[in-house]
């Protein structure tokens, strides 16, 4: 049997999250909207639940011909306003961006600067607790990136591993890759 205190530790302890959608093709914007509405969906159930948050922060990046943080990693609970206008972005981008070429390296760039950001974030709440003007709570110790794209897992798989020694990994609990495809409408993930 578990007891509220345990339960609210085990959530200080969920690790950070950065969404990472790839827009090279063959994703499109059908595609990318079907992806918004779910994230938004999915994040505003995170936002109304009561209790510990299963959530302590998220990014999310657009990568086209450069990574685009269009939302800074940042607390969800009580942020909602921010991720909504986040997501609409999202959906503007895609429709303006998605199915062109784009930079393979720009999946690099977006995971470096994803894991940058943590780090910031990490060592400015660091030096906040020092100096005792934190807000009580506790920082996530990890950072979980998630890449969505509409390649082969595999091929995200093995472009990561041969990249893998320009990441900072000190941090770095996972990098998850989904891929997406709306082949006749219908989303599905892989």
């Amino acid at each position: 049997m578990t007891t509220a205190g345990s339960e609210r530790r085990v959530f200080q302890r969920q690790p950070a999250r950065a969404v990472l959608v790839d827009l090279r093709p063959p994703m499109d914007a059908s595609t990318c909207l079907n992806l918004q509405q779910a994230l938004s969906s999915t994040l505003a159930l995170l936002h109304h639940l009561t209790g510990p948050c299963r959530l302590p922060l998220l990014s999310l990046t657009v990568l086209g011909n450069y990574p685009e943080c269009i939302l800074p990693l940042q607390v969800v609970k009580g942020s909602y306003p921010r991720v909504s206008s986040a997501l609409g972005e999202l959906s503007s981008l895609a429709r303006s961006m998605a199915g062109r070429a784009h930079s393979r390296g720009c999946l690099l760039e977006g995971l470096q600067e994803a894991l940058a950001q943590f780090n910031r974030l990490a060592q400015n709440f660091r030096q906040g607790s020092t100096t005792g003007s934190n807000g009580g709570g506790g920082f996530p110790s990890q950072i979980e990136l998630t890449v969505v794209t509409a390649q082969p897992p595999a091929t995200i798989r093995r472009y990561v591993e041969r990249v893998s020694d320009h990441l900072d990994l000190e941090h770095l609990k996972k990098i998850s890759a989904v891929c997406v495809s709306d082949p006749e409408g219908a989303m599905q993930i892989g």
